[in-house]
């Protein structure tokens, strides 16, 4: 089932947005040009899908209030007197749920929701809630069907923070509360290894070890307890070329890209939506490649991964899984993000079965294409 965000009128999209969310759904432009708003956005969107209020200052994500999330014509004047949030479905009937903003007490207010199904039109007010499993009410027939698919095809959402937490030479067990910047990671991981059930914690050293060696980046990650006592500290062990070290003394990579390894896995056993912001911090080439191949495995329909990056060795690798077949084309979405003098736009660009961007719009790659010729002497 295809998902679409549909959304106008909000920070640097002063014009409406129709782009699609697929198992693999990469963000790709300059800095400034609306990536990390999109991701926000996809909170904002499940939030309003399940009825629940949505947050723009939730973290990671800090939109602002009103003045700061509306839309300005080419960046100066007043703001925009709404702006509007939805989803779309190509199935059943081409449905939607769009819902309208406006301010009030210098924040976002929700006025509006308009629920689509084809040519059918039906308006439902802002405090109108029906049953947790249908969140807003609708009358019988394609809407209700409509209202029915949207809620099913969102999946619920977490981000990830673009900065991970720094690690600790020796950690206190205290509860793993989950955290954008990860720093529950290392608590769950205790958890896991002093666990009655071995399953889990063998289970997620085998998830973790295989992205290791396959990564270059380390063999094996393990729990290495300060006393009997569950209250006792830990240390999180890194076993890299032959030898045992902390994971403080290893290389900053790992203690960044361990909290997308360990969350990732751990919540793979339901549906997710994963929003990431550059996952490739602080990774060699090496690692950026082959944290493409481990979003590629991991992803389907109900695990979903909408991937901010500014690494081509990641989307390049992701490109290489469609031609392996791990991915079909229409498993990824590659969304360019292109500033303009009146706001920004998304251009889709789609890969076909030998992994080739097939509809590249001029502005995608001048910058690498200008350096090369600097370098060239060209």
């Amino acid at each position: 089932m295809a998902i679409r965000l549909q959304f106008e009128g909000i920070r640097c999209f002063v014009k409406q947005q129709d782009v699609p969310i697929r198992p693999v759904t990469l963000l790709v432009g300059e800095n400034s040009s609306g990536k990390t708003t999109f991701l926000a956005i996809c909170r904002i969107a499940h939030a309003i899908a399940t009825g629940a209020v949505p947050g723009f200052n939730d973290p990671p994500f800090s939109l602002g209030a009103y003045e700061q999330v509306a839309s300005r014509s080419n960046g100066r004047g007043r703001p925009a007197t709404s702006f509007s949030v939805g989803i779309g479905l190509d199935k059943p009937e081409h449905c939607s749920l769009r819902a309208t903003f406006v301010e009030s007490l210098g924040q976002p207010e929700l006025a509006l929701l308009l629920l689509t199904a084809g040519r059918l039109r039906h308006q439902i007010a802002p405090e109108a809630r029906g049953s947790p499993l249908l969140p807003y009410p609708a009358p019988a027939g394609p809407l209700r069907q409509a209202a029915e698919a949207i809620l099913q095809a969102l999946i619920r959402t977490y981000a990830f923070a673009p900065i991970r937490t720094s690690p600790k030479r020796t950690y206190d067990p205290v509860a793993a509360l989950p955290d954008p910047e990860g720093s529950h990671v290392p608590m769950l991981l205790a958890a896991l290894a002093r666990s009655a059930a071995a399953k889990g914690w063998s289970a997620m050293q085998a998830a973790l070890a295989d992205f290791g060696v396959r990564s270059g980046l380390f063999d094996a990650i393990e729990v290495i307890n300060k006393g009997k006592k569950e209250s006792d500290p830990f240390q999180i062990g890194v076993k890299s070329a032959g030898g045992a070290f902390n994971l403080i003394d290893v290389g900053y990579g790992v203690s960044q890209v361990l909290p997308i390894l360990v969350d990732t896995t751990r919540r793979g056993v339901g549906q997710q939506t994963s929003l990431l912001q550059q996952p490739e911090v602080h990774l060699h080439p090496r690692a950026q490649a082959e944290l493409g191949s481990f979003f590629a495995r991991q992803a389907d329909h109900k695990r979903r991964f909408v991937i901010e990056t500014h690494s081509d060795h990641l989307i390049d690798r992701i490109r290489m899984e469609v031609r392996r077949k791990t991915l079909g084309p229409g498993d990824v979405a590659l969304l360019y993000f292109e500033r303009g003098k009146k706001g920004a736009t998304i251009h889709h660009l789609e890969l076909d079965k030998q992994g080739s961007i097939t509809n590249a719009p001029p502005g995608y790659r001048q910058f690498f294409l200008d350096e090369e010729r600097e370098l060239l002497g060209i």
